[in-house]
């Protein structure tokens, strides 16, 4: 089955709004302003702590009111933040437009996957395919945003990334979706919806901890790109190689949702194997270089285990509340990345940065592996559940 006209517009939308320059060199941009690393990363950490405080109340509003209207205005605030950026000085501007920027990307995260499945045919393909689009398009917007800066300068970088996100809200005025996916259309009642989601969390496989377990690996996925940035001021690594560093992980990424489709190996094994390549990682205050190499490896993994769990979450969730379960994920996610950022900040700081990985991995493990036994011990009482409903009813001659 081929894909539609509105996925195709969808993926041609994705193609533009991916394009995320600033990413790769956000800390380092910040640095060229004249703030010091801490204020960077503590900026960068904003971003984080306001999306939390955003994530899950634009999910609910998306699923309530339409994920295609807020996927249109999440990404006109992302444009306009990005040029406030480059047309206004001011550590409180700065603020000012980093909480514009988290804002914007909360209302899109999630409803764009919502509104894939609205839309798609065929979910499970076209929502492999938009992750394999979503890594190859950080893939070339992180290994150019270097050479960018080194051969223009950071504004035209932040700048090309503001005007192709205006230029991707074109595609979506002509999306129409082929089956509803408002929450308006099933709830009358606002409050009835908000109540019905942590029941429709319980319908996925995993349940809680899976959600828990998901926010805990989207976490070192959504910090990487500011940890590689760090490593410009933090070690004098050339602004294009890190460039290219960002864009290798993400390049990782699309190796990983490519292999976790075609091995079988246990989100535990995954877990012992990521843990201990974060962990490795601390070894960048000897050589960098190995450092960034073992950053990329960690990325794939990352991404292994990432794309197993947030698939099931959203294919199993029901339509009226996949923005918000996906922006739940999401959610969690930040608060991990928020965490691992400010860590990282205050280890920087005082001049053991390299801390950072050697935590996080001893985390992952304490944290992760209970995690895990729940998800496992909810599959199966949910396995035992549906057979014995299926199961004939001995009672009956």
């Amino acid at each position: 089955m081929t894909m539609n006209k509105n996925t195709k517009l969808l993926f041609l939308h994705k193609v533009l709004y991916d394009v995320y320059f600033y990413g790769a060199i956000i800390v380092p941009f910040f640095v060229s302003k004249s703030y010091d690393i801490s204020t960077a990363l503590t900026l960068a950490a904003i971003y984080m702590a306001v999306s939390i405080l955003v994530e899950l109340p634009t999910g609910i509003i998306a699923d309530r009111y339409g994920h295609k209207l807020s996927i249109i205005f999440g990404v006109f605030l992302t444009g306009l933040a990005l040029l406030g950026f480059i047309a206004f000085d001011g550590i409180y501007l700065d603020g000012l437009w980093i909480i514009t920027l988290a804002i914007g990307s909360a209302l899109v995260s999630g409803s764009d996957i919502a509104l894939l499945r609205a839309t798609s045919n065929d979910f499970e393909r076209d929502n492999r395919s938009f992750d394999y689009l979503k890594s190859v398009m950080l893939l070339l917007s992180f290994g150019s945003a270097g050479f960018i800066v080194k051969y223009l300068s950071f504004d035209a970088a932040i700048g090309l990334s503001s005007l192709l996100a205006f230029l991707s809200i074109v595609p979506l005025f002509f999306i129409y979706q082929i089956m509803s996916s408002r929450a308006a259309d099933t709830y009358v009642s606002f409050r009835k919806q908000v109540g019905d989601l942590p029941a429709s969390l319980r319908n996925v496989d995993g349940g809680f901890p899976l959600l828990t377990f998901g926010g805990l690996v989207a976490g070192v996925l959504f910090s990487v790109k500011e940890i590689v940035s760090s490593l410009s001021p933090l070690y004098q690594v050339d602004i294009s190689l890190i460039g290219i560093v960002a864009g290798l992980a993400m390049g990782a990424r699309i190796i990983g949702t490519y292999v976790e489709k075609r091995m079988l190996i246990s989100s535990r094994v995954l877990l012992l194997w990521f843990s201990a390549v974060i962990m490795a990682t601390s070894v960048v205050s000897l050589s960098v270089y190995a450092g960034m190499a073992l950053l990329v490896v960690s990325s794939a993994l990352a991404q292994m285990l990432f794309y197993k769990l947030s698939y099931r979450l959203s294919s199993q969730a029901p339509q009226a509340h996949v923005a918000s379960i996906v922006s739940g994920l999401t959610l969690t996610g930040r608060l991990s990345s928020g965490g691992m950022i400010f860590i990282s900040g205050i280890l920087a700081g005082n001049g053991y940065f390299h801390l950072t990985f050697l935590i996080v991995g001893l985390l992952l493990v304490g944290i992760g592996q209970p995690l895990l036994r729940n998800i496992a011990h909810s599959e199966l009482a949910k396995q035992l559940e549906t057979h014995q409903s299926n199961a004939p009813d001995r009672n009956i001659p």
